[in-house]
């Protein structure tokens, strides 16, 4: 602007000054061409200087004006550096707060990713079983919603749960922390058991659960179930015991069983109860008829928390004969439940849901109480006649089954020569010290013990060499089998022999006709019940058969 003005300034003089100077150059043509008279040169040289008066007033004019304009652009100059300075010190005011924003982001970011660890870290122990790293339930109710979502028309899926069946027993008896290694390892042999086609989760306590999809034949799936029993068969070796593990499988098909998750995993736990409830290593498929079943169980299990305070247990007594010399020696206590809608249910239709949730050891109590009070009196005339009565493996691993016999021999008095305690159940490795233990602690007040139902099951030659029976009750499935070959009588005539070697007294039970009677007294047969001799029968009605 200022360079502008200074050219302005300039040609304005220099059009003054040239116009003076063409006037006076033409005056002096004028003068010299003698056009003028002497006078006009006086009149030339006063228009000459009034031009020159003039151009200098301009030029002061034009000078002021320009002064004028310099100041106020001095002014705003200084104001625009002023400015620029005041702009420059808000830049750098700006640029601190924008430097000071940036790392406060910056922690912020870091702070978000640390959120983001937490929570996908949250996430990892919400949906995942932190012993085994598998999914867990909730992983595998998320897995199973969204497969069904896409669940097409004809398409079958299974849900498998398999529950380790004997997995309390082995941790009570080697403890927390192989348990913790026996799920660890059950889990890598189900994967083993596994395909592409299987999603595998870990659930609540000692159970897994598999979804199985594109399901195209039943003989495939079924394989698989054997598959899985198979990888169990073996062996787990602990850090610090070897056992061996019973599953059990209960299975629901989509969308047969069920629509939603919720529906299928609890109708999968129905069918995992009836499996273990039915035995070791089984598998059950889910139908409705379990659902009543286990209702009906519930309803029988609440009956019976009452049965005994309402004396709805009754005692019977099936007569033991002495074939030898054909003289009752004995009679064996048979519980009876007076069920008040049912009617008189037997031992089979209850006893085995009592083992189950442990009433069993109540029950127990009740018939040995029972059985003392109603022969007390007796035994005291007959010192030789033995009361047998039925203890279940519960029982006899229960911590207070000893002092519990002890004290109701010593409150009734009765005498413990004559009480005898019959064990059906196949005793385990693991348990039979502790069972040993009982058997010589009560024998010391001269309770006997007997294996019964020998020949059924599970039964071993074994346990007879090392728990300290007295008494062998061979089971009538073995006794039937005489009847059909020859070689089953050589083989029952050996066992009572290696019975008798074993200072084991041979008792046959649910003896019914004269046939097999004879059949028992060539075979050396000491001791037989059933039917041929007597029925069961309430205590008053036993008592005058006597």
């Amino acid at each position: 602007m200022r360079i502008q003005r200074k050219k302005l300034l300039r040609i304005v003089a220099g059009g003054w000054l040239w116009a003076a100077t063409y006037r006076m150059t033409a005056a002096e043509d004028l003068v010299s061409a003698g056009e003028l008279k002497e006078d006009a040169g006086i009149f030339v040289g006063r228009e000459v200087g009034f031009l020159l008066l003039g151009s200098i007033a301009l030029l002061i004019i034009l000078f002021g004006i320009t002064f004028i304009h310099m100041r106020k652009f001095n002014r705003s100059e200084k104001e625009l550096l002023n400015g620029k300075v005041q702009l420059e010190e808000e830049y750098t005011s700006l640029e601190a707060e924008y430097n000071a924003l940036m790392e406060e982001n910056s922690k912020l970011e870091g702070q978000y990713q640390e959120c983001r660890k937490e929570r996908d870290k949250a996430e990892k122990l919400a949906y995942t079983d932190y012993l085994t790293a598998l999914p867990n339930e909730a992983s595998f109710i998320r897995i199973l919603d969204s497969v069904m979502v896409t669940l097409r028309s004809g398409e079958v899926i299974a849900v498998l749960m398999v529950e380790l069946s004997n997995y309390k027993e082995i941790i009570d008896q080697a403890g927390y922390r192989c348990g913790d290694e026996l799920l660890i390892d059950a889990a890598h042999r189900l994967m083993q058991a596994l395909d592409e086609n299987d999603a595998l989760a870990k659930a609540s306590g000692n159970r897994f659960l598999i979804l199985t999809q594109n399901i195209e034949n039943t003989s495939g799936f079924e394989d698989k179930l054997k598959k899985i029993q198979k990888v169990f068969s073996y062996p787990f070796v602990l850090s610090t015991s070897e056992c061996f593990v019973n599953i059990s499988i209960g299975i629901t098909l989509v969308p047969k069983d069920g629509k939603s998750s919720q529906t299928l995993l609890k109708n999968a736990e129905t069918a995992v109860f009836e499996a273990a409830r039915k035995g070791k290593n089984q598998y059950i498929y889910f139908n409705e008829e379990l659902i009543q079943e286990q209702t009906e169980r519930l309803q029988m299990q609440a009956d019976m928390r009452n049965a005994a305070a309402n004396a709805e247990y009754v005692m019977h007594y099936q007569p033991l004969l002495d074939l030898k010399k054909h003289k009752i020696i004995g009679a064996e206590a048979l519980i009876r439940w007076e069920h008040p809608r049912r009617g008189i249910l037997l031992p089979s239709a209850f006893l085995p849901l009592a083992e189950m949730n442990g009433q069993i050891i109540e029950i127990g109590r009740f018939v040995l109480t029972s059985v003392c009070e109603e022969w007390k009196e007796y035994v005291k005339e007959h010192p030789d006649f033995k009361i047998a009565v039925n203890a279940s493996r519960r029982q006899l691993l229960d911590e207070n089954f000893v002092p519990m016999v002890k004290s109701i021999l010593a409150k009734e008095e009765f005498p413990g020569s004559c009480l005898q305690i019959d064990i059906t159940e196949m005793i385990e490795a693991e348990e039979r010290e502790r069972v040993i233990d009982v058997i010589l602690e009560l024998k010391e007040f001269g309770v006997e013990f007997c294996f019964d139902d020998f020949g059924k099951g599970l039964s071993s030659l074994g346990q007879l060499m090392k728990v300290p029976f007295d008494m062998l009750k061979v089971d009538s499935a073995l006794l039937e089998s005489v009847f059909e070959n020859n070689c089953s009588e050589k083989v029952v005539c050996e066992l009572v022999r290696l019975a008798h070697s074993l200072g084991l007294t041979v008792t046959a039970e649910k003896v019914e006709f004269t046939e097999q009677e004879e059949m028992l007294v060539s075979a050396e047969f000491d001791c037989a019940q059933g039917y041929l001799y007597g029925h069961p029968l309430p205590i008053a009605e036993i008592r005058q058969f006597l």
